[in-house]
């Protein structure tokens, strides 16, 4: 039964953190100028890869969710959120830098 609880919660938090990437995405896309340096153009160009990689990542790892056994399914939901949040720190510190340059 804790299994079952922890696994809710982390398809919630994933939930969460997914409606705050997307913002961060759209934010970044829309707000591509703010990168004047070239290094930080370079480090958006960056990101937003990675950001784009980890979209193919993180599905195959929610069909590997649905088609894996129980007792996996709380080690790849953390596994999933662990990187949902790297993708976002990252992008989140990168937003920062643009807005404070």
């Amino acid at each position: 039964m804790n299994a079952d609880l922890y696994a809710t919660l982390i398809t919630i938090i994933l939930i969460i953190e997914s409606f705050w990437e997307f913002r961060l995405y759209a934010w970044l896309r829309g707000n591509q100028n703010l990168a004047g340096s070239p290094q930080l153009q370079q480090r958006l160009a960056s990101t937003m890869r990675i950001e784009s990689k980890w979209n193919w990542g993180s599905w195959l790892l929610i069909i590997l969710l649905l088609i894996a056994p129980d007792s996996w399914v709380l080690p790849f939901g953390c596994l999933l959120v662990l990187f949902e949040t790297l993708v976002i720190k990252r992008m989140d510190n990168l937003k920062s830098t643009m807005q404070n340059q």
